[in-house]
């Protein structure tokens, strides 16, 4: 039976949300003696931490999952990111995040959408020969109070 997880308008929401005011108060501010690399630095951040409001916001009015796992696959729809049962060695649970760890983690290489942690992934997997490891972030999903183990289990009952 598929499983899906809407989106939960957190503590990492509002993090962004004041960060964003901060980032914006500040530009505003240096507006006057117009330091353009604060001005840039400030911007961008602003931008950024807009860009993942906006993104969650987007799952959350439209009432999309973000994330579904079924008998197939995983699919993380905050990265955009599908992880086939057949390529996971193993899923561990964190506090607030799954760890999928992959038997051939140089396929989901290209699939990440950052070219940094694109880089750093593919840094750790040729030159120090270590898997690396994917992460789906548990804070923004709507996991009921005390649901957590509900969760795993549903999880657990998809891979099998």
């Amino acid at each position: 039976m598929p499983m899906f997880c809407y989106v939960k308008l957190g503590k990492q929401f509002f993090l962004y949300l004041a960060c964003m005011v901060v980032a914006s108060w500040y530009g505003i501010k240096t507006w006057s003696s117009y330091n353009p690399f604060l001005l840039l630095f400030f911007g961008m951040g602003a931008l950024i931490i807009a860009w993942h409001l906006i993104f969650l916001a987007y799952f959350k009015v439209l009432k999309k999952p973000i994330f579904t796992a079924n008998k197939v696959y995983i699919l993380d729809r905050y990265k955009n990111t599908r992880y086939d049962w057949a390529d996971i060695e193993e899923v561990i649970a964190a506090d607030t995040s799954l760890c999928i760890k992959l038997y051939r983690p140089e396929q989901y290489i290209a699939r990440v959408k950052n070219p940094l942690f694109r880089l750093l992934k593919w840094i750790r997997l040729k030159l120090f020969n270590k898997k690396p490891n994917y992460w789906i972030d548990l804070r923004i999903i709507d996991i009921e109070k005390g649901g957590r183990d509900k969760f795993l289990k549903s999880l657990n009952e998809c891979s099998i």
